[in-house]
């Protein structure tokens, strides 16, 4: 392949595993020079500062992961769990991805044990099931082996955080204005499962924590 020149340089370009997100200034570890630097997404799902000119002219391949060599043993055996771990990286550390603001914008990382995927399969792969998704017991904990687990869609449900517009303080537990009465409620399967109307908070409170135990086996907190 002919290799591409600056002017060639626009935003979504992918050369190899590679792909240019947007001009980046030079990285202070790297010597002083009048090289332009830009911002890139690697396959692994790792975003990295890398100069231009290498990439264009596929010198710079990969972030410096190396992940598809790594990984492509991995794809044969379980893709499932290969686009998990991409996922996982891209919530993280790339700024462009939907679900970064609540993952990698509020300082959630994956540990250093886990950017070998060989050591994330060691870890996980075990109790791996195409109908699960990889889930952190601690909402505001990093990705480590210590706190992640394999969940169905309900549990991860159960297990996010409190959600912004929640005003009661109690996830499931909501004022019924027409009826001056809290309501309370819990999803499992997809489906919302009506608990009953309360006049007094804390009756509520404790009937959204006794289907919290009754359904998942452990209280939420709020």
């Amino acid at each position: 392949m002919k290799s591409k020149s600056m002017k060639d340089l626009v935003v979504g370009l992918k050369i190899n595993n590679l792909t240019y997100i947007e001009r980046a200034e030079r990285p202070p570890n790297h010597k002083p020079n009048r090289k332009a630097y830009g911002l890139f997404l690697c396959d692994c799902g790792k975003t990295k500062t890398l100069r231009c000119d290498h990439f264009l002219s596929g010198k710079q391949q990969t972030c410096g992961c190396f992940w598809i060599s790594e990984s492509y043993e991995f794809s044969l055996r379980n893709p499932k769990m290969v686009e998990c771990y991409k996922s996982m990286f891209a919530r993280c550390y790339n700024k462009k991805n939907p679900s970064f603001p609540n993952y990698g914008g509020r300082g959630i990382t994956v540990c250093d044990r886990w950017h070998n995927i060989a050591n994330f399969f060691s870890d996980m792969e075990a109790l791996h099931s195409d109908e699960l998704s990889l889930d952190r017991e601690d909402v505001n904990g990093n990705y480590n082996p210590e706190n992640c687990c394999w969940r169905d869609r309900s549990w991860q449900q159960y297990n996010q955080r409190q959600q912004c517009k929640n005003t009661s303080g109690k996830t499931g537990v909501s004022f019924y204005k027409a009826g001056c009465v809290w309501e309370a409620y819990i999803h499992k399967d997809g489906k919302k499962i009506d608990l009953g109307k309360y006049k007094l908070f804390e009756d509520a409170v404790e009937a959204r924590e006794q289907a919290e135990l009754e359904y998942f086996g452990r209280l939420k907190g709020n």
